[in-house]
């Protein structure tokens, strides 16, 4: 839960810092998310941050931040 917690307010922090990214830097991002081990397809979650990643992958900001796995490109 604490691992969640800080996650959740490290991802707000960028959001509001950085806004939203494109659609398409956004699709990309999923899709890297829905191929990653990590990714609970039920829950649409990340097993690693707990984060909802249709939401996420939305936030604007250093792709190596938000993802844990440090697999987004950009």
């Amino acid at each position: 839960m604490k691992k969640i917690a800080k996650g959740l307010l490290k991802t707000a922090g960028q959001a509001i810092k950085n806004g939203r990214v494109t659609k398409e830097i956004r699709e990309e991002r999923y899709d890297t998310c829905k191929a990653c081990p990590y990714f609970d397809a039920k829950s649409k979650r990340c097993k690693d941050c707990g984060c909802f990643m249709e939401a996420k992958t939305w936030v604007g900001g250093a792709p190596d931040a938000l993802c844990p796995q440090k697999k987004w490109k950009r």
